[in-house]
């Protein structure tokens, strides 16, 4: 009986725990490896259908919105971008001045970069 009394003080404690918080999820990290890129941007879209990020993600194409009016959660996506990007992909992208304080032009850039060259393992498994 008292075992089922901490477990629930246990579990009444973490819920309330998670109601008060601002829960924070740790983003993937990506290095610029084109291989590693189609685990990474499907990552970043489930993070952008949650909460705070949902005005950037169009729930109809399962994809970032084209747009959005919303420059400060832009900009805060940019911020969040750079503190996942490492190596290569974070040299290329703070190199390029035009995408500063613009989250959706870096994750644009980084799918037209990465998602466009052909794998090797692609390749061969389209030709099967």
């Amino acid at each position: 009986m008292l075992m089922l009394a901490e477990s629930f003080t246990k579990l009444s404690t973490m819920m309330v725990q998670e109601k008060s918080s601002d829960v924070k999820y740790e983003w993937p990290k990506f290095s610029g490896d084109t291989k590693l890129f189609k685990a990474w941007y499907p990552a970043i879209l489930a993070q952008l259908s949650l909460p705070p990020w949902q005005d950037l993600y169009d729930a109809s194409r399962k994809n970032i919105v084209k747009t959005t009016s919303n420059l400060s959660l832009n900009s805060k996506l940019y911020a969040k971008l750079i503190s996942c990007l490492e190596g290569s992909a974070l040299q290329s992208i703070v190199a390029r001045t035009h995408l500063h304080c613009d989250g959706l032009s870096v994750l644009h850039d980084l799918f037209q970069t990465h998602q466009s060259l052909q794998i090797p393992e692609d390749i061969a498994a389209k030709t099967v």
